[in-house]
């Protein structure tokens, strides 16, 4: 995989040996079926010719490195992901890869895993990086507070600043449904004002990160004429995706 020289030597055992080639040197191009000739004479004057075949590759073979999956949500990563570095060789072909990593944390807004290919002439790849932000830390979400009043439930919360956004879940849900999402947002605050005096809704607030980290919390409040009460919150359940 780098320039050498070939010598020549002969021997004659009766008129004695006149003279062989200079030594040859070779530096490329790459090929599999390279090979360089020279040749001794006697004091005769007899000659005989010599060749030395080799295969050259001094070019450094190319590696990737390929996760095994997609990120979780928006480039972000909130589990294990392994990472494969694969390596191509157009002439003597690859003859081992760096071992796959698998990365598990810590988190990271930005950070890398890298590997390196050798081919079967032992030249050694540039190193391959995959790069990637990774976080496994559901948002903190405060204490759901709600309002009642004569038409309406005022919802208010608090959340760390990870959390990219909230989801609102209520049931029973609009126009006879079960359950309906009345909210999706970035806000801290949501009235409902499409409810029915007396009857108890059960809301359901997630928060969301970026990673697709959730924490979930539940409440209880109706309606009622003259009401202003502030209800309990319940034991946050986070959950990864």
């Amino acid at each position: 995989n780098h320039s050498f020289s070939v010598e020549f030597f002969g021997g004659d055992a009766l008129s004695g040996l006149g003279g062989c080639s200079p030594a040859q040197a070779y530096g490329g191009p790459d090929t599999g079926s390279a090979s360089v000739t020279g040749g001794c004479t006697d004091n005769a004057g007899n000659a005989r010719a010599a060749s030395f075949g080799f295969k050259y590759d001094a070019t450094q073979p190319k590696v990737e490195a390929k996760p095994d999956r997609e990120p979780n949500s928006k480039g972000w990563y909130n589990r294990r992901v392994r990472v494969q570095f694969v390596g191509s060789d157009a002439l003597s072909g690859i003859g081992s890869c760096a071992p796959d990593v698998m990365y598990g944390g810590p988190d990271a807004r930005r950070t890398a895993v890298s590997g390196t290919c050798t081919d079967k002439a032992a030249n050694l790849s540039s190193s391959a990086a995959f790069e990637l932000r990774y976080d496994t830390k559901s948002p903190e979400l405060g204490r759901v507070r709600s309002e009642p009043r004569r038409d309406e439930i005022v919802l208010q919360w608090a959340a760390s600043k990870d959390t990219s956004q909230f989801t609102l879940l209520r049931k029973p849900g609009l126009k006879g449904s079960s359950s309906s999402t009345i909210y999706a947002g970035a806000g801290h605050r949501f009235v409902d004002d499409r409810v029915a005096k007396g009857v108890k809704y059960l809301y359901t607030l997630t928060a969301s990160d970026e990673a697709g980290n959730e924490t979930v919390k539940g409440l209880r409040a109706r309606a009622d004429a003259g009401s202003r009460t502030t209800t309990s919150h319940s034991v946050a359940t986070p959950a990864l995706k």
